[in-house]
């Protein structure tokens, strides 16, 4: 098992800010996806298109920080 790196404060809350940052795109993606009354499809699939762009680049940021910083994948669970 590999020993988690020990994080100053700044580095701490930065990895937290981008996470925080990751979820909430996700969150309004979920949310425009499940909205029904938008009444005009294009609007509503270049917002989605719009907000898995700035996902993906939101989560790599925060991968690519905490690679940075040391901090390991958790492995995934099989389903």
């Amino acid at each position: 098992m590999t020993e988690m790196p020990k994080l100053l404060s700044q580095e701490e809350q930065r990895l937290r800010e981008l996470l925080r940052r990751a979820v909430a795109i996700s969150q309004a993606y979920d949310a425009v996806f499940d909205a029904e009354d938008w009444g005009n499809v294009e609007m509503q699939a270049q917002t989605l298109w719009t907000l898995g762009e700035i996902g993906a680049e939101a989560e790599e940021r925060f991968r690519s920080y905490r690679a940075e910083l040391g901090i390991p994948d958790r492995p995934r669970k099989r389903a």
